[in-house]
């Protein structure tokens, strides 16, 4: 996914509430920057044309307005949906495939795939991973997060769901360029939830 899909139409969550993929993009930019309670126009266009290749190179001027159930826009600055977002701190990624492909052009490919695992604060029902983790804080004798990020790093996760998989390749210019512009960018990404 380049940046050229933002402008597409197609089926993601943005377009099931009548926008241009380009509300995924907002939501990608913001979450990138922490989801900041304001944010400009400029800084959001920026970071998206920072974070995802253009087709041939040519970043599309983008349409700056409010998307319902994903961002604000008022006065030239974007701010978050008052619903919220999830807590990041509850969410947690085991990668589960990683390819690195070299071009004799001097591009670095890296696929990344990876499992998202979250877990709801304790103040809420919990759901069968929320038990699952309870029950491992306590016999590691750690907090939850604390529990859930020594058992993530270690991939010791049977029993539980993931929420979504993901699969991202990024590409990185490394010829003809000074360090400063190794950045990379997304060429593609897609993600699914896990059912």
């Amino acid at each position: 996914m380049g940046m050229n899909h933002f402008f597409d139409t197609g089926r993601s969550y943005a377009n099931s509430l009548g926008y241009s993929n380009f509300a995924d993009a907002v939501f990608y930019a913001l979450s990138y920057l922490r989801f900041p309670e304001k944010v400009s126009a400029q800084t959001v266009q920026s970071t998206i044309a920072a974070l995802f290749v253009a087709k041939d190179g040519v970043h599309q001027p983008m349409p700056h307005q409010a998307y319902g159930k994903t961002a604000n826009y008022a006065g030239g600055y974007y701010s978050p949906w008052p619903e919220g977002t999830p807590d990041f701190d509850r969410m947690f990624f085991l990668l589960t495939g990683l390819k690195v492909e070299e071009q004799e052009s001097g591009e670095v490919y890296i696929t990344v795939r990876a499992t998202e695992y979250y877990f709801a604060h304790p103040s809420y029902i919990p759901g069968e991973n929320e038990k699952w983790l309870a029950e491992k804080a306590k016999e590691l004798d750690l907090s939850d997060l604390e529990a859930a990020a020594k058992l993530i790093a270690e991939n010791k996760v049977d029993g539980i769901k993931g929420a979504k998989e993901y699969e991202t390749t990024l590409v990185y210019m490394m010829k003809n360029t000074v360090p400063v512009d190794y950045a990379p960018r997304v060429v593609f990404s897609r993600s699914r939830s896990i059912e």
